[in-house]
C-alpha cells in the first residue's frame, strides 16, 4: 500500500506538472491583437496569415491543437488547417467549452474530438473587445499521449477518472471510458447525444475490492494494490495500480534468506560459544565491546552522511532556482531595453511612416479623378506607386515588430548586412534629424554570424543609439560601421567622432547603473556585453586612433560554429 501510495504522489505530480503548462498558454494567446481583428474582420488575407501562424504554435507549446471559433462557434482559424482532419470550418457551438466560455470567461472540458477522433482536455478562453463585448473564444486542445506511453513502460497500471467515476486516459488503451461505478441509462444518454465520448457505451470495468485487505482491488483476474490521488482543480482522479503477486513474492524470499542467514549465525555462535568458553571468554567480551564501539562510530558517520547529503540536495535545489530566476530576470532585462529603445526612436519611425501615408493619399485621389477622366493606364501607374509605398511602411513595422518581439532559443546564421541595415532603419530617422552622416559601405555581404537575428540587432541599436547621443549638437557628426572576418571569428566596429569616454566612464563601462547621461540607467551596454557572451562572443571599448569612442564586437562565424 505505500508502494502504491508512493507511485501515484509522484505520477499525480508529473501529471500536474504538464498541466500546468498549457493553462496559462490560452490567456497568452488571447492578448494577441491579430486576433481581435481577424474576428472583426474575417478576411481571406487576414485568415492565411492568421492560420500560418497558429500552425507554428503546437510544436513550440506542447499543445495538440490551437483554434479560433466566432461568436457562433464555427472554427475560422486552426493550426491544423492543412491536414484532412482540420477544425477549420467546423461548428462548435454545440460545445460546453465555448458556451462556459463565452458565459464565463474561461472553460476546461475533457471530449472525445468530433473531427479528430482523438480524446483531449479543451482549455478555452473568450476574447472580448476593447469596449468588453465578446468577439470570440480561443481554444487550445491537450492530448495525453505522452503520459500513456511513459506509463506503459511501467510495471504499474494508472488511470485517470472524472468525478462521474469514467476514466479518461491511462495505461491501458482499453479501459478508456469504461467506468468505475454504474452510469444510468438516463445519463447514459445525456453523454452520447452530448457527444463528450462519443458513441462510447459506458460499459462498467469489471473490478471489485479485495473483501477484508482495505487497499486492494481485483481487476479482470489481477490482483492490485491501489492508491488515488487528487488532481488539482480539475475533479480528476489518478489512481495507480501495483501488482500484488510479486510484492508478496519478493516479501517471501527476503524474509526466507534473513530466516537462514539468523539461523546460519546462531549456529556459527553456538559452536564458537561451546569450543571457546572456556579459554576465549575475555577475548569474546573484548571483540563486543570493540563491535558495539565501530557500529557506534559507523552509525555516527553515516548520519553524518546522510544530513550532508540532505544539506547538498538541498543547496543543490535552490542554486537551480537562483539560476532559473537569474535566467528569467536576464530575459526581462533584456526585454525591458529593447521597448525602451523602442520608445525613444519611436517619435522618429512615426514620422517616417507618415510620409508615404500622406502620399499613398494624395496617389489615391489621383487615381480616383484619373479613373473618371476615362485614364486607366494613368491611374494603374499611381496604384503601382500606392503599392510601393504599402511595402515600405510594411518593411519598417515589420522590422519594428520583430525587435520588439522576444527572441527565440535559437543558433542560427545570421547575415551581418541584414542585421546593421535593420538596426539603421530604426535609427535612419533619429541620425537625419541630427544631420549625422551614416557610412556603411565597408560591410561585405557574404559575412555571416552564428547567432539569433534579434538579439544581434539589440545589440547594434543600443551602440548606434549611444553613438547618436555623442554626437547630439554636432554639425560636422559622422558615424561608420564596418565589419570584417578571421578565419574563425567575425567582427563588427562602429565608431564616431563625438568627444569620446572620459577616463572615468571607460573605468565603468560595463559597471550597472553607470552612466554620465543624465537620463541614462547604464545598463545598455551591460545588456549588450552579456548578450554578446551568451552568442559566443565579446564586446569591448577599444582606444580610436582619431578621437571619438570606438566599440568592437566579436561574433562566432557561422561557418566556423
Amino acid at each position: 500500500m505505500a508502494q502504491a501510495q508512493a507511485v501515484a504522489q509522484g505520477q499525480a505530480q508529473l501529471l500536474e506538472s504538464e498541466l500546468n503548462k498549457f493553462r496559462t498558454l490560452p490567456f497568452v494567446l488571447a492578448q494577441d491583437r491579430q486576433l481581435r481583428d481577424v474576428l472583426r474582420q474575417p478576411t481571406g488575407a487576414a485568415l492565411a496569415t492568421l492560420n500560418a501562424k497558429l500552425e507554428g504554435l503546437p510544436a513550440g507549446t506542447g499543445a495538440s491543437v490551437v483554434y479560433l471559433l466566432n461568436q457562433d462557434g464555427l472554427a475560422i482559424a486552426a493550426s491544423n488547417w492543412r491536414t484532412p482532419t482540420s477544425f477549420a470550418g467546423v461548428h462548435y457551438g454545440f460545445r460546453p467549452y465555448f458556451k462556459d466560455a463565452w458565459q464565463h470567461g474561461t472553460a476546461d472540458y475533457f471530449a472525445l474530438g468530433t473531427a479528430s477522433r482523438l480524446p483531449g482536455l479543451y482549455q478555452s478562453r473568450r476574447i472580448d473587445d476593447d469596449d468588453g463585448q465578446p468577439l470570440g473564444v480561443l481554444v487550445v486542445k491537450v492530448e495525453f499521449h505522452g503520459m500513456e506511453t511513459i506509463w506503459r513502460k511501467l510495471p504499474q497500471r494508472y488511470l485517470v477518472h472524472d468525478e462521474e467515476g469514467i476514466i479518461l486516459f491511462g495505461s491501458q488503451a482499453d479501459w478508456r471510458f469504461l467506468t468505475l461505478s454504474p452510469v444510468t441509462a438516463e445519463r447514459a444518454r445525456v453523454l452520447r447525444d452530448s457527444l463528450q465520448f462519443g458513441d462510447a457505451p459506458l460499459t462498467l470495468l469489471p473490478w471489485r475490492q479485495v473483501t477484508g485487505t482495505p487497499g486492494e482491488v481485483v481487476i479482470q483476474g489481477t490482483r492490485y494494490a491501489e492508491a488515488r490521488q487528487a488532481i488539482t482543480g480539475l475533479g480528476w482522479t489518478l489512481r495507480a495500480l501495483v501488482p500484488v503477486a510479486p510484492v508478496y513474492a519478493e516479501e517471501i524470499a527476503e524474509t526466507r534468506q534473513a530466516s537462514l542467514l539468523a539461523c546460519l549465525l546462531a549456529l556459527a555462535v553456538a559452536a564458537t560459544w561451546l569450543l571457546y568458553r572456556r579459554r576465549r571468554q575475555d577475548e569474546l567480551a573484548l571483540q563486543k565491546r570493540q563491535r558495539a564501539t565501530l557500529e557506534a562510530l559507523v552509525q555516527a558517520r553515516t548520519e553524518a552522511l546522510r544530513d550532508s547529503n540532505a544539506q547538498l540536495t538541498t543547496e543543490m535545489a535552490d542554486r537551480q532556482r537562483t539560476q532559473a530566476r537569474a535566467r528569467a530576470l536576464q530575459a526581462e532585462l533584456e526585454q525591458a531595453n529593447k521597448l525602451s529603445l523602442l520608445g525613444q526612436i519611436s517619435a522618429g519611425v512615426a514620422h517616417e511612416i507618415n510620409q508615404p501615408l500622406a502620399a499613398i493619399r494624395t496617389y489615391a485621389e489621383n487615381a480616383g479623378e484619373l479613373l473618371r477622366q476615362q485614364r486607366p493606364e494613368s491611374a494603374g501607374q499611381a496604384l503601382d506607386t500606392i503599392v510601393s509605398l504599402t511595402e515600405r511602411i510594411g518593411h519598417i513595422t515589420g522590422e519594428l515588430r520583430g525587435f520588439a518581439r522576444k527572441p527565440l532559443a535559437r543558433d542560427d546564421a545570421v547575415r551581418v548586412r541584414d542585421a546593421v541595415d535593420g538596426a539603421l532603419l530604426l535609427l535612419a530617422p533619429r541620425a537625419r534629424q541630427l544631420g549625422v552622416r551614416l557610412h556603411t559601405s565597408d560591410i561585405p555581404d557574404d559575412l555571416l554570424a552564428q547567432g539569433e537575428r534579434v538579439r544581434l540587432e539589440q545589440i547594434l541599436v543600443n551602440l548606434l543609439q549611444n553613438a547618436l547621443d555623442a554626437l547630439a549638437g554636432r554639425d560636422d557628426g559622422f558615424l561608420r560601421v564596418r565589419a570584417w572576418e578571421t578565419d574563425t571569428r567575425l567582427y563588427i566596429e562602429i565608431s564616431d567622432n563625438g568627444p569620446g569616454l572620459s577616463a572615468t566612464a571607460r573605468a565603468t563601462l560595463f559597471t550597472p547603473f553607470s552612466s554620465e547621461r543624465p537620463a541614462g540607467l547604464g545598463l545598455g551596454l551591460v545588456i549588450s556585453r552579456d548578450i554578446a557572451r551568451e552568442l559566443g562572443g565579446e564586446l569591448d571599448a577599444v582606444t580610436p586612433r582619431d578621437g571619438g569612442a570606438t566599440f568592437l564586437l566579436q561574433l562566432r562565424k557561422a561557418d566556423a560554429a
